[in-house]
């Protein structure tokens, strides 16, 4: 191999590092996007289950207050 080759094949492989740190630093930057995606789907569905059970619990109220209300009106 001629010095000329030698070169050519550090510059190669000095190429081909760059390229896969360049990779590596999008997949790091993708990875972040994502985990923060997660923990936003995550937070929305908590708040969304914790809407829901309050949704729930206001119509099982109603209806008891229903009932009672049923109860009493037939009563007299």
């Amino acid at each position: 191999m001629t010095g000329s080759d030698s070169q050519k094949a550090v510059r190669s492989d000095i190429a081909a590092t760059k390229d896969v740190i360049r990779k590596m630093e999008r997949a790091e930057k993708r990875r972040a996007i994502l985990e923060a995606d997660i923990e936003t789907y995550e937070r929305m569905a908590t708040e969304a289950q914790n809407q829901a059970d309050g949704i729930i619990e206001y119509f099982t109220e109603t209806a008891r207050q229903l009932r009672a209300d049923m109860a009493y009106a037939t009563s007299t």
